[in-house]
């Protein structure tokens, strides 16, 4: 089975909303710090990787309670996006053989993120 999500953030108002960037809130340290040092800026790189876990979140309906951190987006040697899951989403998309992916992109003042899961029969 596979499902999609997709979220789409304004870079301005996300930058407007300086408590979803504090250190323990949305993001991990990894991505605070990939953020900084994004040459498109903080409020749009972090804008990005907001919008990869809503979309994440939205293709996963029947996750189970989990924090905002529980799912980091790295990026792997060519700057690509991709998910990371720890705390409680760990074990349980292991236990479903669940694959995720994203994309992030940025237009102007916008960034849009889709998520693709497959989950295992």
């Amino acid at each position: 089975m596979m499902a999609v999500g997709i979220d789409l953030q304004h870079v301005g108002e996300f930058a407007a909303a300086a408590h979803l960037r504090e250190p323990g809130g949305c993001f991990t340290e990894e991505e605070l710090a990939h953020g900084a040092r994004a040459a498109a800026g903080a409020a749009a790189s972090l804008a990005g990787i907001f919008a990869a876990k809503e979309a994440l979140f939205k293709a996963l309906p029947d996750r189970p309670p989990c924090f905002w951190e529980d799912v980091q987006v790295g990026h792997d040697e060519r700057g690509r996006p991709c998910l990371r899951f720890g705390g409680t989403l760990a074990p349980w998309v292991a236990q479903r053989c669940i694959r995720a992916a994203t994309s992030i992109s940025h237009s102007g003042d916008y960034a849009v993120a889709m998520a693709l899961v497959e989950r295992a029969a």
